[in-house]
């Protein structure tokens, strides 16, 4: 389970029947074929954010489950590039994926790109998490995001055979 500390201002934003504030997922996608970190956030907009700027691409997320199995959310992003589903096809590791979602409060709306009003606190903490089954269609690319699960890993992972250690069987 996923712990969420809210200041008494956030929560009140949140549970207002009426608000201006959006709520903005902010996600690094990294991978040992890129050369540098994706850094992309849900909105049509640029946002500069601790001295990096964030790509604004209009992708959704599902929040991550909030029970008590290991957090799990999907990511589905318009295939707007060939580029973007070509890079995916050729991968062969899994890539990982910080997601935090913040509020629109904490940003100067008025500028291009968006800066922060100040230290930026997140609704969602960041979680890292590994992006599996992905899909590719014409229109979108989906996957799931997941934390692994150490608990579902066989153990051991490793026997000690006579292969692999010779001097244990004499």
């Amino acid at each position: 389970m996923t712990a969420r500390d809210l200041t008494p201002a956030q929560r009140r934003a949140l549970e207002r029947q009426v608000s201006t504030a959006v709520l903005l997922a902010f996600v690094k996608i990294e991978h040992p074929n890129l050369a540098t970190p994706l850094y992309l956030v849900a909105d049509a907009m640029d946002y500069l954010r601790d001295g990096i700027l964030w790509t604004g691409v209009l992708f959704q997320v599902t929040p991550p489950s909030d029970n008590e199995s290991a957090p799990q959310a999907t990511i589905t992003v318009p295939n707007t590039d060939r580029r973007i589903g070509l890079a995916l096809r050729t991968l062969t590791e899994r890539a990982l994926v910080t997601l935090d979602i913040c509020t629109s409060d904490d940003f100067n709306l008025a500028l291009d790109p968006r800066e922060s009003l100040g230290p930026v606190t997140p609704i969602y903490p960041p979680v890292r998490y590994e992006l599996v089954d992905v899909e590719c269609t014409v229109a979108e690319l989906s996957g799931t995001l997941m934390v692994r699960d150490f608990a579902q890993e066989p153990w051991p992972a490793i026997f000690a055979t006579q292969s692999k250690v010779p001097g244990s069987f004499r």
